[in-house]
């Protein structure tokens, strides 16, 4: 069965509109947060199945999000993919936490629902997920 509660958290609302779009056109039940504060606050209150981040963002970006969703213990388990212009590897470094999946941008609308979908189906794997 596919988990359809996702938390999309970005603060550039194009990319938010986009991404909403498209998942909800497949059937995806979706909440935006337009920064971090929000979205672990919306995480907190509204229980979300996954949550899509970007990297970049003011005050607390994708990474620092990660983290503070890692130590919450009623939520630490909560898969995130984050998507970023940013290489996956600057990302790795910079993050002590793992994320679940990771899509670069710029994304290919088709190739980024086939991620979520498998994303959302497969149990996670311990490697998390790539599509490029």
């Amino acid at each position: 069965m596919i988990n359809k509660k996702i938390l999309i958290v970005d603060d550039c609302p194009d990319s938010c509109l986009m991404m909403q779009v498209i998942l909800e056109l497949n059937n995806f039940d979706v909440d935006i947060a337009n920064s971090a504060v929000l979205g672990l606050d919306k995480i907190i209150n509204s229980q979300p199945n996954a949550v899509i981040t970007n990297h970049m963002m003011p005050n607390m970006d994708g990474c620092e999000l990660l983290r503070c969703i890692r130590r919450l213990n009623d939520y630490n388990h909560l898969p995130v993919l984050m998507v970023s212009c940013v290489d996956e590897a600057y990302i790795t470094a910079k993050s002590q936490y793992k994320f679940n999946a990771f899509i670069q941008k710029p994304i290919h609308l088709n190739q980024f629902v086939e991620i979520v979908k498998k994303f959302m189906v497969d149990d996670l794997h311990e490697n998390g997920l790539k599509y490029e």
